[in-house]
């Protein structure tokens, strides 16, 4: 069976470096699932189904929270 693939929410302006570093620990031969660093990194018009198409095709969503993740674009 392969690892599980991993979508990780997070705020892009303020918690870019804990996203990296959640996904260095991705990279572990004992870490049970892999982390594909699908942020969308420009801003579109169609940035919501663009993640919705990431999300559906991931097993699991990891949702970082960090002090102004309340504050991000998108976290509604």
């Amino acid at each position: 069976m392969g690892r599980t693939r991993l979508f990780i929410s997070f705020d892009y302006d303020n918690d870019a470096g804990m996203k990296d570093l959640f996904v260095g620990q991705g990279k572990h031969p004992d870490t049970p699932w892999e982390a594909a660093d699908w942020s969308i990194k420009e801003a579109s018009q169609d940035w919501k189904d663009k993640a919705r198409y990431r999300i559906r095709a991931s097993d699991i969503v990891a949702v970082l929270c960090g002090k102004k993740t309340h504050q991000a674009t998108g976290v509604d």
